[in-house]
Order: structure tokens, then sequence, then C-alpha cells
């Protein structure tokens, strides 16, 4: 990283507050901030620092083939991921919840079961309930718009963030599933990197 004098670094472009990219085309958020920092901090410029828009499926791949040093992708922290990345110490705690308008008769998880929603805890807790899933939280939010599912469950300050920006919708209070640790991600075996972040 000191050789090349820039930082590599995996982002989301669609996943604000997290990483996002703004009117005018620069990558913005939490993690891209974090990713400024350590660029100022590690080579003392933050613009040393080379954003890479990833999607979930494709953080630990761009880690494990050297696309990025770091990922600051809103990963949360699992035993099969702490197998293939060495994770730093976490950032933040997330709890999944759910998104529907305002008007929706649905007040609880239990209204869900049989409608449409998406989530990998759903998956595996309610494999009775339809679900319909999407690459990317700007598709899935597109949907729910649309009207293609009723609730959209994803990381609760990103509903948040997005339900503060787009009124007419509303995060229901339950959690589906325990609080979880969100860390900033390294290749496995990278132990320099991960000690120092």
């Amino acid at each position: 990283i000191k050789a090349r004098d820039k930082l590599i670094v995996g982002v989301f472009t669609d996943k604000p507050p997290f990483g996002f990219v703004d009117e005018a085309g620069r990558y913005v958020g939490f993690d891209t901030d974090i990713g400024r920092q350590f660029a100022k901090d590690l080579l003392g410029d933050e613009n040393k620092v080379e954003f890479v828009a990833v999607e979930p499926a494709s953080r630990i791949p761009f880690l494990q083939s050297d696309k990025v040093d770091l990922i600051l992708a809103n990963m949360t922290v699992t035993p099969e991921r702490k197998e293939a990345v060495e994770f730093t110490n976490p950032n933040l705690k997330v709890a999944v919840q759910a998104l529907v308008p305002n008007d929706s008769v649905v007040k609880s998880l239990d209204d869900l079961a049989t409608r449409t929603t998406a989530d990998i805890w759903l998956t595996k807790n309610h494999p009775d309930w339809k679900l319909l899933k999407f690459e990317k939280n700007s598709e899935s939010l597109q949907a729910l718009s649309a009207g293609r599912g009723d609730a959209y469950a994803q990381d609760n300050l990103v509903l948040f963030s997005w339900a503060k920006q787009n009124p007419g919708y509303r995060v229901l209070e339950e959690k589906l599933g325990d609080e979880a640790p969100i860390a900033p991600a390294v290749k496995k075996g990278n132990i320099e990197l991960r000690d120092w972040v």
C-alpha cells in the first residue's frame, strides 16, 4: 500500500448511510469517511484512497483476489466469514428489521407470514414465507416502492436512513435476531494490515 501510495477500499454504492454515491458522483458515507481517514493516517493524505464498488457477494472474492486491500462495506462478522477473512475490531452493531409503507396493514413480523420480504434470517427462521431476493439494496427498495413486496428486511441503520429520506415508510419495532457486529475486513493472513486497522 505504501509502495503504490494508495489505499484501495471496497465500499457499497447504494447503501446509505454506510456507502453511496452522491449527486456529484462522489463516494460518501460512514464507510467512505473511515476509508479517507485511514488513507490520511497511513499515507498522509485522505485523497490517496481508491474506492471500488462491491456487492455483498463480491466482498470476500475481491479481498481474496487482491482487487482491494480492505473492505469497508457494512460486513457483519459471522463464523463463516471469519474462516475466509481477517476482521478488525468492530466499529458498530446493527440488527435486522423490516421496513414497510406507512399505510401497510403489517404491524409486526408475524403479519408477514403470507407476504413477501427478503433476508437470510427469514430464510432460516421462516422457510414457509415467500421471499423475493435482490443483489442490490437499491433494487430491493425499488421493489418495495413499486409494491412488489410488502416489507424489506435489512440492517436497521440502512432502513432508518432510507425512511428518513423517503417519507411514507416506517420500520417495524421487532428485530429479526440479535444485534451483530459490523467490522472492516482484510485478506486472510494479512495480520499486519488487520492489526494496523
